[in-house]
């Protein structure tokens, strides 16, 4: 009724299970190298491409720091793109604007860059969005966001950039080109809203009027103080 059982099978009843064992941790290895494998390109994948690689020409350091911010799409940043360079178009007259005080200065530039934050919303996802109001939260409370700098430079007391030009500082802007290049800009800014231009070009012709600012010729003082009426009206 009993069978006797070789000390051979004893030893190898006892070892196969530890055979299978090591086959498993074995075969488990096998799977997780090969989805660290697949894990790297998907992680390369993630990284959004650069305005470069979308074909976007030039440098862009505003959008790049968006890109990465709010993993843009090629598509979202050509749309984006040209309304960073409309940005651009107000904020370069704005800082050779003498006239304004650093304060002033600071608080237009801030203005712009909420409208053109805005503007941009409506171009991102919902996830993207979020990431956005944060940046706008941000900016109006007078950080400096995604983009360094807030037309604290050049400015300071009004007409205070026009000392000379030691130091490879710019050479003097005409104050009545610098006057009507700003308000052009602004007038041509789509993000703003004809209420928001409006005052805003009141508020430079008004500031080039004033005794300390850049003194322009008597014909183009009497020019800007007519317009300086029809605005106010």
């Amino acid at each position: 009724m009993y069978k006797i059982v070789s000390a051979g099978a004893i030893r190898r009843f006892i070892v196969m299970p530890g055979v299978v064992l090591g086959a498993t941790l074995l075969a488990l290895a096998a799977c997780n190298a090969a989805a660290a494998q697949n894990a790297a390109p998907a992680a390369a994948a993630a990284t959004p491409p650069t305005p470069a690689q979308c074909g976007i020409p030039g440098h862009h350091a505003l959008l790049e720091r968006m890109t990465e911010a709010f993993n843009l799409t090629c598509d979202q940043e050509k749309k984006i793109e040209p309304l960073l360079h409309d940005e651009e178009s107000v904020s370069k007259p704005l800082i050779a604007f003498q006239a304004f005080t650093a304060d002033e200065k600071k608080d237009v530039m801030q203005q712009v860059k909420l409208a053109a934050r805005k503007q941009i919303l409506p171009l991102l996802t919902a996830e993207q969005q979020v990431k956005m109001d944060q940046e706008i939260d941000t900016v109006s409370k007078g950080g400096e966001g995604l983009q360094k700098g807030n037309g604290r430079k050049g400015g300071g007391k009004a007409g205070g950039g026009r000392k000379g030009n030691k130091g490879g500082s710019a050479a003097p802007v005409d104050p009545y080109d610098a006057e009507e290049s700003l308000c052009n800009a602004i007038s041509k800014y789509a993000a703003l809203s004809d209420d928001e231009k409006k005052t805003l070009i009141l508020k430079v012709k008004q500031a080039s009027l004033r005794p300390d600012a850049p003194q322009m010729t008597p014909d183009q003082a009497r020019q800007v103080a007519d317009e300086v009426k029809h605005f106010a009206s």
